[in-house]
């Protein structure tokens, strides 16, 4: 008997749940209700009520909830200036930047507004990373024209926004038979949760 009863007693976190859940309830005639013990009554600081498990349950909530540890992540990124090579390693930097790392995906802004080649842009790198490529290049136009400009311009901060930076590790211009300066390589991370075959 001495075994129930200690099976039975209920800590204060488990009254104060089941009061907060069956408030609604009614009441079944002969059924013993639960009374808060003598230690609990003279402690009344100590009960947790139901607005304090509420809270628990949305701090519990958010600390498990994957976009909030994402974003988290993402914060610890510095802004990635042309040719920072601070991420990789001298060998891997200085084949990038001679273009004898072989391309694995390209794409090419010409004739698109600011827009459209962000938004190109944004969805170009993301595919590619959970695709697990690392090299690519991305064209933009020496600037001969007015929008090439812009956009070539643009792409620093383009590749600095929060779902994008995450991704890149080091990114430099391209040698003159992938386009120069019109054009820039790329290196992405390597994609540990990519079950996408090579």
């Amino acid at each position: 008997m001495a075994e129930d009863d200690e099976n039975n007693h209920l800590s204060e976190e488990d009254i104060a749940l089941w009061e907060y859940v069956t408030q609604d309830d009614k009441k079944l005639p002969g059924k013993k209700i639960i009374e808060p013990t003598a230690e609990q009554e003279e402690n009344p600081a100590q009960k947790i009520t139901p607005a304090q498990i509420t809270t628990q349950k949305e701090n519990t909530e958010l600390f498990h909830n994957p976009k909030a540890e994402n974003s988290e992540s993402e914060k610890k990124y510095k802004y990635l200036e042309l040719n920072d090579a601070s991420e990789v390693d001298g060998r891997t930097t200085e084949k990038l930047r001679r273009g004898r790392i072989a391309i694995e995906a390209s794409l090419d802004l010409h004739g698109l507004k600011q827009d459209e080649a962000f938004e190109s842009i944004e969805k170009f790198i993301l595919r590619s990373y959970q695709a697990n490529k690392r090299c690519l290049l991305l064209i933009t136009g020496k600037g001969a024209a007015p929008a090439s400009g812009i956009l070539r311009e643009n792409t620093p901060n383009w590749l600095n926004t929060p779902r994008i930076r995450p991704k890149i590790l080091i990114y430099c211009s391209a040698q003159p038979q992938h386009g120069g300066s019109g054009a820039f390589y790329i290196y992405l991370r390597k994609n540990r949760q990519s079950f996408i075959k090579p």
